[in-house]
């Protein structure tokens, strides 16, 4: 009996040892797939041939893409934007906040002598502003600047000026005469003739002319006829992260659920087999051997049944915690990077920066900010002239000195204010303007537009205080 029992156990151990070493085999076999199929993209020269050609001699254009290619760029970044990426959402919503804020940027007559006229000026520009909801369509200017990479505005002349957004995948050409849809003078790309829209659904082209549309690249040089999206390339970067972030939440997830491991000692592996196919909750047949595969749902407290001769590990990459967790940083760094704004402001966690050195992070951040409340400034400058030349053809404005609707100078000069961006120190920079403006170099004017003060409404109501109202009785 003690020899066949020991035979048996011997028959086992091999099988045990046949099935763990075919195991091993198939493990080693599919990790060799997968460094065949990897390369690293440094080491391979063949990745040259997937590179772009910006600009060759041969080229008509400098953009170097097509109009399908933008179209997919914009449809990546927007779905990051609307639905799967919360980083891309910050980032962009961050824009809005920092370059043009809740109010918008404030515009306004302040140059004028004749302050009824300059009264009567800013008072039909409220009016358009308010009509138009330009403090919102300020906001998606730069909304869709940053997920598309230009935004259209046309202009339309009724009984009063009106402005509509343009989407950009309606400036196109069906018959490809003109590409991306813009029709500039033969060999200046930088004057444009025509813009020629198609509505969604439709196959023809209506010809805008170019007075009629404002157009605003946020990513592209003047020879480019079409903005290309500037978190186009954030996109991989944050597919990578969201990937790294769900590969941790589910080794955590299964190392939750696993509670024990329950080994037979006397059960052949036939039986455990058997009762393991009897907790089953799903069959499925390998396509490739043809063989009934079960399926089980591991849960909460699950289970795992195995034959004493066996021994289970958990498995885990030779991969230090702290190198892990720094991996992840390091793609948000990109991201940050790619984005122009420091990785506290993308990822809103400061955590990683003491004040010194989040004031010098904050630097670039302020500069791209500055440079987006420019862009949207000329925007608005030139709406403001759209809307001063309708006032004056149309609505009786008196015609200024300098008034030129074919260049689009009305002649009334606006005064653009844009949200301050962040300060540190109040008490700093108040005694720097303090020191410039008894200097002579600073005027009270300019003082109050830094502080974001209305000049006009400060001196109204410094006038109308009286000695007791400033605590002098």
């Amino acid at each position: 009996m003690a020899a066949t029992n020991k035979a048996k156990l011997t028959r086992v151990n091999k099988q045990l040892k046949e099935a763990l070493t075919t195991l091993e085999l198939q493990q080693a076999e599919v990790l060799g797939r997968l460094v065949e199929q990897w390369q690293d993209p440094v080491m391979d020269d063949e990745t040259t041939k997937d590179w772009d050609v910006v600009w060759d001699a041969s080229r008509q254009e400098a953009i170097p893409y097509d109009q399908t290619e933008l179209g997919e760029q914009r449809t990546k970044v927007r779905q990051m934007y609307y639905e799967r990426n919360v980083f891309m959402r910050n980032i962009i919503r961050n824009a809005m906040n920092y370059v043009v804020g809740a109010k918008g940027l404030d515009l306004k007559s302040v140059e004028l002598e004749d302050g009824e006229l300059r009264d009567e000026v800013n008072r039909r520009w409220r009016r358009f502003a308010r009509k138009e909801k330009m403090r919102a369509r300020q906001q998606e200017m730069v909304e869709r600047g940053m997920m598309d990479g230009e935004y259209f505005m046309r202009f339309f002349q009724n009984n009063s000026l009106q402005v509509r957004f343009i989407e950009p995948e309606c400036i196109r050409d069906p018959d490809n005469k003109y590409s991306h849809g813009i029709e500039t003078e033969p060999g200046d790309v930088e004057t444009v003739l025509n813009y020629y829209y198609v509505p969604f659904g439709k196959d023809k082209a209506e010809p805008i002319e170019a007075a009629d549309v404002l157009h605003q690249k946020y990513l592209g040089t003047q020879n480019m006829k079409r903005g290309i999206p500037p978190l186009g390339l954030l996109v991989k970067r944050m597919t990578q992260y969201d990937s790294w972030l769900g590969d941790r939440i589910v080794l955590n997830h299964v190392r939750s659920k696993i509670v024990l491991i329950r080994k037979w000692l006397t059960a052949s592996p036939a039986a455990i087999t058997a009762f393991a196919r009897t907790k089953a909750d799903s069959t499925r047949t390998d396509p490739t051997t043809g063989k009934e595969v079960k399926y089980r749902k591991i849960r909460p407290g699950t289970m795992i049944d195995t034959h004493g001769q066996v021994e289970y590990q958990f498995l885990a990459p030779n991969v230090q915690a702290g190198d892990v967790r720094y991996d992840g940083r390091e793609i948000k760094l990109a991201i940050s990077v790619g984005a122009g704004e420091p990785e506290y402001m993308v990822t809103a966690d400061a955590s990683n920066a003491n004040f010194a050195s989040t004031w010098i992070a904050e630097a670039p951040g302020v500069r791209e900010f500055e440079r987006l409340q420019g862009m949207a400034g000329d925007t608005m400058q030139e709406i403001w002239d759209r809307c001063m030349i309708f006032e004056i053809e149309h609505e009786g404005l008196p015609r200024p000195e300098g008034y030129d609707p074919e260049i689009l100078n009305s002649g009334y000069e606006a005064t653009i204010v844009a949200p301050q961006l962040v300060t540190r120190n109040r008490l700093d920079e108040t005694k720097a303007n303090e020191i410039e403006f008894n200097a002579g170099v600073l005027s009270r004017k300019t003082w109050r537009q830094r502080d974001g003060l209305d000049d006009d409404a400060e001196n109204a109501n410094i006038e109308g205080e009286t000695e007791e109202d400033v605590g002098l009785e």
